[in-house]
């Protein structure tokens, strides 16, 4: 017979972290604090030829009544120093660079559609920028996508979408010369495969 009662007020967060591995000394630690009882944050990616920025998806609450928000949110793992590149209401994550690390693709959730954006991105932030970066980014597919990642020639973005009730591979040639855009329509490489929308797609180099 137990002697003490439980609610959920006595129950501690268990939210996901971004920590940092060091191969060289075996130590890892912490380098962002996730919101208590949002289920933590996910998606880091460093930032090809500048090995200490991180770009990586906050999870938290916002607005009245609350909803889910999800920001991303970029770091710089010398300083300890972040910025917000999302608004405070919006939902953006699942961050993917571009191979010379100039462009940042992204989910945005907005109407019932996750939709796929990509947005330039400056060489560094010392300070929050308004209008947020994501505010101009570019439209490059509607609908339910998921999981982009570029090429590793940066020609292209591959990404999974549900059409007809599956989700399946897609993928879109891009181009940077001049304003990054879609230099075509995406292209379906599976048909009515199932593919799991929570796994990270991966080019072979």
């Amino acid at each position: 017979r137990g002697k003490q009662l439980s609610s959920p007020l006595d129950l501690q967060p268990n939210d996901l972290a971004v920590w940092l591995y060091d191969a060289a000394s075996a130590r890892s630690h912490r380098i962002a604090v996730p919101v208590a009882y949002t289920g933590g944050d996910s998606d880091p990616v460093f930032r090809p030829a500048a090995s200490d920025q991180l770009v990586y998806t906050t999870y938290l609450y916002g607005g009245v009544p609350l909803q889910p928000v999800a920001r991303l949110t970029w770091l710089s793992t010398r300083t300890g120093a972040s910025v917000s590149l999302s608004p405070e209401r919006g939902r953006n994550f699942q961050p993917a660079f571009s191979p010379d690390g100039r462009y940042l693709a992204f989910i945005r959730a907005d109407s019932g559609r996750d939709d796929l954006y990509v947005m330039a991105l400056g060489a560094s932030f010392g300070r929050e920028l308004r209008p947020y970066p994501t505010e101009a980014a570019i439209l490059l597919q509607s609908g339910m996508v998921s999981q982009p990642v570029w090429s590793p020639d940066g020609s292209a973005i591959a990404f999974l979408m549900l059409t007809r009730g599956s989700f399946d591979l897609f993928v879109m040639p891009v181009t940077t010369t001049g304003t990054v855009r879609a230099s075509g329509p995406a292209q379906a490489v599976t048909h009515g495969s199932f593919l799991d929308a929570d796994s990270r797609l991966a080019w072979s180099p």
